[in-house]
């Protein structure tokens, strides 16, 4: 007997799909395929121009190379003595030679361990900082490199947003390419903002301690580089800041001996000496009339800018002992 050939059909049960089916599913993927392709491309090249215009807004390679900053310029009499000062800033220059290694140390180790080893930005500080931040609930440490500190206070504000931020860490990374390490340190201890309207290193010894840079001790040293966080907040010379400013240099000082750039011991003593600011006094104002008119002849021969951001050395014919 015959056996009946058997048929299979398609049915809404497992069956294959229908062939209008797997079209309209194929359109509908080419379909897909070329929008995603679609908002990447469009989503490349907004990013792509985004940083075109953005690199447009940074500083120019001559800008970068010529980094001028404000100074003193000072008024000198006849015998050589300080008679007046004018300036917006109140800097004075001064070679990294001239500032001493435990300065140079402390303020490193408290602002920016990894200083000679990242190239403007620390990626590594970055992601800590965020889960500092993330798991604190708030901004509460900060992922700027001593670079992208110097290149906001040279070239940018301190407004926080996303666009300056970005702006600032790519000029680090340019500022890393036109100087080197020891550069740019000695370019930011000089430009650094130390309270009480002083800029640098040497401004904030002669106000603070009524000394030289150069002749800092390492509890001087460490009380400068602690600053820098909050310097109002911190300045030594007003009595209600110096339990802030004792507990900060304290900082400064684990932060060397965790470098091993001190040893305990020094760490120990100096966290037990008071810190006992010494201001400078005020320029006596001589002769006003006198620095007026070098004022005016300045001014107008030379312009503003120079006289008051140039760092210049007047000398004049000004006798303090006959004014008197």
């Amino acid at each position: 007997m015959e056996k009946s050939p058997v048929v299979f059909s398609s049915s809404s049960d497992g069956s294959s799909p229908k062939p209008g089916a797997e079209r309209f599913r194929g359109k509908f993927l080419i379909i897909l395929f070329t929008i995603v392709t679609f908002l990447v491309s469009i989503g490349g090249f907004a990013g792509f121009w985004f940083l075109y215009r953005l690199y447009q807004t940074l500083p120019t390679l001559s800008q970068m190379q010529n980094i001028e900053q404000a100074l003193v310029s000072r008024v000198l009499g006849k015998d050589g003595t300080l008679v007046h000062e004018f300036s917006i800033e109140r800097r004075f220059w001064v070679s990294i030679d001239k500032i001493p290694l435990e300065l140079q140390n402390a303020v490193i180790s408290i602002e920016d361990r990894r200083f000679h080893k990242h190239w403007g930005i620390d990626v590594r500080r970055i992601f800590g900082a965020v889960v500092v931040n993330l798991v604190r609930g708030g901004y509460a440490q900060g992922a700027s490199t001593l670079t992208q500190q110097l290149a906001r206070n040279v070239y940018l504000t301190s407004r926080a947003s996303m666009i300056r931020k970005l702006r600032e860490a790519l000029t680090a990374v340019q500022l890393e390419a036109c100087f080197t390490k020891r550069e740019i340190l000695e370019l930011y201890l000089n430009q650094v903002y130390l309270g009480a309207g002083v800029y640098g290193m040497e401004a904030a010894s002669l106000y603070y301690f009524s000394k030289h840079v150069s002749e800092l001790d390492i509890n001087e040293c460490a009380t400068l580089a602690g600053l820098i966080q909050l310097p109002e907040r911190y300045r030594p010379d007003k009595q209600a800041n110096i339990k802030r400013i004792t507990s900060r240099r304290n900082k400064v000082l684990e932060a060397m001996l965790d470098m091993k750039l001190i040893d305990k011991q020094t760490a120990a003593t100096v966290a037990a000496l008071p810190i006992q600011s010494n201001p400078q006094k005020a320029v006596s104002r001589v002769g006003a009339y006198f620095t007026e008119m070098v004022r005016k002849y300045v001014a107008d021969k030379y312009g503003d800018d120079l006289l008051y951001n140039g760092g210049l050395t007047i000398h004049t014919t000004l006798d303090p002992v006959a004014q008197d």
